[in-house]
C-alpha cells in the first residue's frame, strides 16, 4: 500500500471533496432537466431560456473553482488530487456542452428543434441522473455499484448515438436552408458532446473504483 493511501486510512475523512462533486452532478442534472423544458416562444422567450441555462452554467464554474481552492489548501485528499480535479473538470465539460447547445436554440425555430431532439434530451437527462448516483456511490466506497451504473450509462450512450445518427441523416435529407442546417447540426453535436462527456466521467469513475477498491 502506498504511503498516501495509508495516511488516508488514518486521518479524518475529507468528505467535502465528495460534497463538491455531488453538487456538480446536481448542477448537471439541473441543466439537463432545464433542457427538457418545452421552450417554445409562448412558454418563454429564447433570451430568457438562454439566461436561465447560463446561470446554471455559472454555478458549475463556481464549483470547479471551489474544488481547485480546496485541493490547494488540503494536504491529504480522499483520492489522488489529480483524479479529483480531473473528475471535476470532466463534469464541468458536460455542463458546458449543454450550455453551448442552448446558444444554438436562440437562432433556430424553437418548436421544430425541440421536437427533433426530444428523445435525445430524455436520454441525456437519464444519464446525468445515473452519473449523480455514481458520484454518491464513490463517496460511500460502493465500487461495485459504480461499475453497474457505468454499464447503464453506456447503454444510454449507445441509444443516444443511434438517435444522433438518425437526426443527422434526417437533417441532411429534409433541411434545405444551409444556415439552419449548420446551426441545427451544431446543436445536435453539442448535445452528443455532453453525452460523451458523461460517459467519459462514468468510465473514469469505474477506473477510480478499480484503483481504490
Amino acid at each position: 500500500m502506498r504511503i498516501d493511501q495509508w495516511l488516508r486510512k488514518l486521518l479524518p475523512r475529507q468528505s467535502h471533496f465528495y460534497t463538491i462533486l455531488s453538487a456538480q452532478t446536481r448542477v448537471l442534472c439541473k441543466m439537463t432537466q432545464y433542457l427538457c423544458i418545452d421552450h417554445k416562444p409562448e412558454v418563454m422567450s429564447s433570451e430568457d431560456y438562454y439566461q436561465g441555462c447560463h446561470s446554471i452554467e455559472h454555478e458549475g464554474d463556481d464549483l470547479l473553482k471551489k474544488m481547485a481552492q480546496e485541493l490547494a489548501q488540503t494536504f491529504i485528499t480522499p483520492l489522488d488530487r489529480e483524479d479529483l480535479y480531473q473528475l471535476a473538470i470532466s463534469i464541468e465539460n458536460a455542463i458546458d456542452a449543454c450550455d453551448e447547445a442552448v446558444r444554438g436554440f436562440q437562432l433556430l425555430n424553437a418548436d421544430e428543434t425541440y421536437d427533433t431532439i426530444r428523445v435525445f434530451l430524455g436520454l441525456l437527462d437519464e444519464a446525468a441522473n445515473h452519473l449523480a448516483n455514481s458520484v454518491e456511490a464513490l463517496a460511500q466506497a460502493q465500487f461495485a455499484k459504480i461499475m453497474k451504473i457505468d454499464e447503464s450509462i453506456k447503454q444510454l450512450e449507445k441509444k443516444a448515438d443511434d438517435d444522433y445518427r438518425l437526426q443527422i441523416s434526417r437533417l441532411f435529407r429534409e433541411e434545405n436552408d444551409l444556415k439552419q442546417l449548420l446551426i441545427k447540426r451544431e446543436v445536435i453535436e453539442k448535445l452528443e458532446d455532453a453525452m460523451d462527456e458523461i460517459s467519459r466521467v462514468s468510465t473514469f469513475l469505474s477506473h477510480l473504483a478499480v484503483k481504490n477498491a
